[in-house]
Order: structure tokens, then sequence, then C-alpha cells
């Protein structure tokens, strides 16, 4: 009894423990505590894109509520959760996301956000090849 009341403790205490913040890390700046103009604040969704280069583009997404579901032509998406609670849907299933946590999407994959936090979550990602915002399809949910 005492071996699993110690056990059962041990994972209480693991589980409470503070996650820790992830970073954006670049050769010449770290992205941790993003500053958001006001103007950015006010959207819904706001992009700020970090770097471009003829095979990728990376972006840093925040999100007060909920994306239109969407599909890209051309681009794959690989996406890092920085801060707050998401979900990320499909069409089948969802997943909830966690800072720390990475999902890939293929292009031509129907998804969208949705952030289950009660202030914004910040997501990175990194397109390939660069994000141009010409393949985007919205499609809406029936």
């Amino acid at each position: 009894m005492k071996i699993t009341l110690s056990i059962f403790l041990i994972l209480v205490f693991a589980a409470c423990q503070p996650r820790a913040k992830v970073k954006v890390i670049y050769p010449d700046k770290v992205y941790q505590e993003v500053i958001w103009s006001a103007e950015e604040l006010d959207k819904n969704i706001a992009i700020r894109n970090l770097s471009r280069s003829e095979y990728s583009s990376t972006h840093l997404i925040r999100l007060k509520g909920q994306e239109v579901p969407h599909y890209y032509d051309h681009h794959d998406l690989t996406v890092t959760a920085i801060s707050g609670k998401h979900t990320l849907h499909f069409t089948d299933h969802e997943v909830p996301l966690e800072p720390g946590d990475v999902a890939f999407i293929p292009k031509g994959t129907l998804h969208w956000a949705e952030n289950n936090d009660d202030t914004v979550s910040t997501v990175f990602v990194l397109s390939s090849p660069a994000y141009t915002g010409d393949d985007r399809h919205d499609v809406p949910l029936r």
C-alpha cells in the first residue's frame, strides 16, 4: 500500500510541475516572450513572418478563437505549439496540442486550429516551400 501511495504521489507531483517555456531559436535572435502590437492584439488571428527563403518560411501565429477550415495546394506545414492549449482539427478527428507538441500537416490536408485557453495560443509554423498566400482554400463547415 505504501509503495502504491508513494508512486501515486510522485506521479501527481510530476504532473503538477510547470512546463518549461518553449523558445524559438534563430542564429541571431531568440523568441520566447513575444510582444504583440496593439493591432495584432485586436485580431482573432495575428501572423508574424519571421523568415523566408526559396525553400521555406517561418511564422508565429497568435490565435484567440478558431480558424476557418482550410487546406493548401502546395505547402506542407510543421506546427509547434508554443503557448496555450489548442485543438487541431482534421476532417475526421481532432488532436489536443499543448506547448512543445509538434504537428505535421501535409499539403492538401483539411485542417483548422481552435484556441482552448482562457487567453490566447501561439504556435510556430514552418511552411515548405515558402508560403506565398496564393494557395489557401477555405472550406465552410457543414
